[in-house]
């Protein structure tokens, strides 16, 4: 029978003739490579009205299964489990110090797989490696183990993509076909020996019809077309096709953020003008960055959005749950992984807050027991947990242990789709289903790993499953016609569409920049070409990018919109790809955009007054009295002051890591100085009992890190003991408490870090654990109350005059800073006179301050909003929100 090879450029009408030889004749078969692009000319055919068998649009791996009856094709994932499984059998000298590395064994899996899609076998590569004589070690140990994956493959009864390919080859050149006489291979870039040999099998049988872009720059495309025309193969080369010239639009978005809200804007605008969205895609080179945020910016923006590629099953949280589960399990329920299990349960918020607040404070903490204590009611999942405690320590087979990890997402009850669901709801419902059929099917495919009556424990099983958990992908169930795709720079390659976005075009992003094999570098790569191995350079691979790109372009009908983010996700400027300069196009503007909201969610005024006055009674009765740094906090911010103060809102306790804090070496500074100023002790030595007193209260474990901030605070204490001069301990007191009545309502209450008495009266001193400059800060800083308010409060204690009230900076050691107000410290440009004017009129701010918080002033009116980040209470305060509002017009 003949074969034809239609080539030419994208959009010269390859596609349009297999359609057409598809509509003559009923016994013509379409053979695509992928699910997507099959899927996509079905749609093609079915909107024109034709009725046709299913069948007759298959991808080439489902056609050939027909003729490989009694054998199943081993998933990639169940692949990468036997290389693992291989690695650690035969634990070859080569890949001893990564066979375990995360990441090794699917390296290994992948370029598998690569020699499989190129026909080669692990015999076959053995003896081609032989003949080339090479002194590289890593390419033998490579063949040794894939040896061992074949014999675990074939005693499963399995086969290989490549292998099955071959197989079906010898079955249709035997037996034929039958009920076709035209075959059509459409869609296709690369066709290796596998492919090449099912071709020949079916051109013995039928008319075949291969095509073949025009790519004079990919290696693929150029030796698929040679090897194509030596098996007799008649090219007809299609013109470049007559159209309209492709628009261009270029646009520079601030951030990947507002790169996807412009490409959204810009859909809408096509949508308006009549396109339908199924006749406009995006496409993604770097598809794990884009693809989840195209889909979320679509959704928010009212756009339908349709995924081809899957989506990785670890990014769900069905199986980020079983995965921290499991591991909580293994850690002995260690409280800090059980309560990451529990968010991940979808439990409500309000109980879990309240848990992981107790138990955070008593992190490293073990034990459901010991959780269970901390709450304040029951919880049903931790009794579910502990119906597993059991396990911990059992050994099952691998099916029993993946039957028992499947329990953990909740017994699943798919069913029906509720009725009172609509259709946005139905698909999610449905996703979620396919979410655990992956997550089911996963377990199984590690249980697959194992002998079936191996016992095993629940570590030996985890560290195979979560390894299957990580390689699953879910792949989508979405058979939306209208609506926009979102489509890889592979998948993209026979579609047609009115307007295609190109996003993404950063450097090394796309033309991504293939980096060399480590386990064959390039040169052994052409070293086994000699031998008759064909598999692809990284600087062939490389070569590639320019084709997807071509192709991608080639794509659209009426206009191209190229666009890349400035910045990246760290705030450095990104290179645009040199493919961003391929058309001549001005840089269009792009600018904020939002989707409109819903009256609901629009901003409202904050409120700014406590006007209730049974609230208010009840705020004022929880003051009774205030602090130096509470007043302070007013001033910088009143909405701050009524969360922390009023409120007494606190953010979660820091982890056990995190705890060694700026805050927690201040207190740890000032608890040293209190000790050391009266007793002169070596400073190393209070440093050290007061380290680990704090380390032994706060649960904080040994780390380099925390070992390595305790040799720095020594480094500062040790020189600013020894620089500054410190008066005879007789003549000092530390820590000294006062309080102050401002009026017959007021009481004011303080602790002095240090006070200084000489014949000329008293000096008050107070440590600041931060960096000089913020000293100097506090002298013309509007919000500055803690000197005033120590001086008076002293003085009227003790009923001693004060000479000088002093802030010293002992966060850079023997360069520390004086700053403040009096005499008694040597003349510093940061010492000013201390006046009774200024003492009264800071004192005037006091009770100004305290009459508004009387007054129920709540405001988020800070003094400086760039420390608004810095704010615990910031995801709650709407100042941002207003102030947007505000200059919008919208308040």
């Amino acid at each position: 029978a003949p074969m034809i090879l239609l080539s030419g450029p994208p959009g010269s009408g390859k596609t349009r003739r297999v359609l057409a030889h598809f509509r003559e004749s009923s016994d013509t078969l379409i053979l695509a490579p992928t699910a997507t692009l099959a899927q996509h000319l079905r749609h093609e055919m079915a909107r024109e009205g034709l009725a046709f068998r299913p069948d007759r649009i298959l991808t080439l791996s489902k056609f050939a299964r027909q003729f490989t009856e009694g054998q199943e094709e081993v998933s990639n994932e169940l692949f990468q489990l036997i290389v693992g499984a291989a690695l650690r059998r035969l634990y070859r000298p080569e890949f001893t110090r990564v066979a375990d590395a995360k990441g090794f064994a699917a390296a290994m899996a992948r370029t598998m797989l690569e020699f499989d899609a190129a026909g080669v076998s692990a015999r076959h590569l053995l003896r081609a490696l032989d003949r080339c004589g090479s002194n590289e070690e890593l390419p033998p140990a490579f063949a040794a183990v894939w040896r061992e994956v074949e014999r675990d493959i074939e005693r499963r009864g399995l086969n290989t993509r490549g292998g099955l390919l071959q197989n079906a080859a010898a079955k249709i050149a035997f037996t034929g076909i039958g009920g076709f006489t035209r075959v059509c291979l459409d869609g296709f870039a690369a066709l290796p020996a596998p492919e090449l040999a099912l071709i020949a099998a079916l051109a013995g049988c039928a008319e075949v019809i291969v095509t073949l872009p025009e790519a004079p720059n990919s290696p693929s495309i150029t030796a698929a077309r040679e090897r194509l025309l030596a098996m007799g193969a008649m090219e007809q080369v299609l013109p470049w096709p007559q159209r309209e010239p492709t628009g261009c639009v270029r646009f520079m978005g601030e951030s990947v953020e507002r790169e996807a809200d412009e490409i959204a804007r810009r859909i809408l605008q096509w949508s308006a003008q009549g396109v339908p969205f199924r006749r406009m895609g995006v496409v993604m080179r770097n598809r794990e960055a884009y693809q989840p945020l195209l889909e979320t910016t679509c959704e928010r923006f009212g756009i339908p959005a349709r995924a081809y590629s899957g989506t990785p099953l670890m990014d769900h949280p069905p199986a980020r749950f079983v995965e921290a589960a499991a591991n909580a399990l293994l850690s002995g329920w260690d409280h800090q992984q059980t309560i990451a299990a529990l968010r991940l349960g979808g439990l409500p918020s309000g109980v879990l807050d309240d848990l992981e607040f107790r138990a955070r404070a008593q992190y490293p903490a073990h034990g459901l027991k010991e959780l269970r204590g901390l709450l304040r009611g029951p919880l049903r999942m931790l009794d579910r947990f502990g119906e597993f405690d059991k396990l911990a320590t059992a050994q099952l087979t691998a099916r029993k242990w993946a039957s028992q990890l499947g329990r953990l997402h909740g017994f699943r009850e798919v069913g029906l789709v509720p009725d009172h669901l609509d259709a946005k709801g139905r698909t999610a419902y449905l996703g979620q289903a396919r979410v655990f059929d992956t997550l089911e099917a996963a377990l199984q495919e590690a249980a697959a790993a194992f002998e079936p009556k191996q016992q095993l424990t629940l570590a030996e099983f985890w560290a195979v499953a979560h390894e299957a958990l990580e390689a699953a992908a879910v792949r989508p169930r979405d058979n939306r016609r209208e609506a926009v795709h979102l489509l890889s720079a592979q998948e993209a390659r026979q579609w047609n569409l009115d307007v295609v976005f190109l996003c993404g075009l950063v450097e090394k992003q796309f033309p991504r920049k293939h980096s060399q094999n480590p386990l064959f570098r390039d040169a052994a790569l052409l070293a086994l070409r000699g031998q008759g191995i064909a598999v692809r350079t990284s600087e062939e691979l490389t070569q590639e990018e320019d084709f997807l790109f071509a192709a991608a372009i080639g794509a659209a009908s009426r206009e191209v919109v190229m666009s890349y983010p400035r910045l990246d996700g760290r705030g450095q400027e990104n290179t645009p790809s040199r493919f961003f300069s391929h058309m001549q196009a001005e840089i269009e503007a792009c600018p904020v955009v939002c989707p409109e909201p819903s009256p609901a969610a629009r901003v409202q005024p904050p409120l700014t007054l406590l006007q209730d006055p049974a609230l208010l009674a009840q705020a004022l009765q929880r003051r009774k009295h205030f602090s130096a740094s509470s007043l302070e906090i007013f001033l910088k911010c009143p909405l701050q002051y009524f969360f922390h103060k009023t409120l007494h809102l606190r953010p979660l306790p820091p982890l056990p890591e995190d705890r060694f804090d700026f805050l927690a070496q201040g207190s740890i500074a000032h608890a040293v100085l209190a000790r050391w100023a009266p007793t002169r002790l070596p400073i190393g030595q209070l440093l050290e009992e007061e380290f680990d007193r704090f380390c032994r209260e706060q649960h904080i474990p040994r780390s380099y890190a925390l070992e390595a901030g305790r040799l720095r605070m020594q480094r500062l204490l040790t020189p600013f003991t020894g620089s500054y001069p410190w008066p005879d301990p007789l003549n000092l007191r530390t820590e000294t408490p006062f309080e102050m009545a401002l009026d017959a309502e007021t009481l004011i209450r303080g602790t002095i870090d240090l006070i200084v008495s000489d014949a000329a009266g008293d000096r008050i001193y107070d440590y600041k654990f931060s960096p000089s400059k913020r000293v100097i800060e506090k002298l013309d800083s509007p919000t500055t109350l803690q000197a005033p308010i120590y001086l008076r409060g002293y003085e009227a204690q003790a009923g001693t005059p004060v000479r000088g009230v002093f802030f010293v900076g002992i966060k850079e050691g023997d360069r520390f800073k004086v700053t403040g107000w009096g005499d008694g410290e040597p003349p510093s440009p940061y010492i000013q006179p201390l006046t009774q004017d200024w003492v009264e009129q800071k004192l005037s701010e006091v009770r100004q301050a305290i009459a508004n918080i009387r007054d129920g002033r709540i405001g988020a009116n800070p003094v400086d909003a760039e420390t608004c980040g810095f704010c615990d209470f910031q995801e709650a305060c709407r100042h941002a929100l207003a102030a947007a509002a505000v200059a919008g017009g919208e308040l």
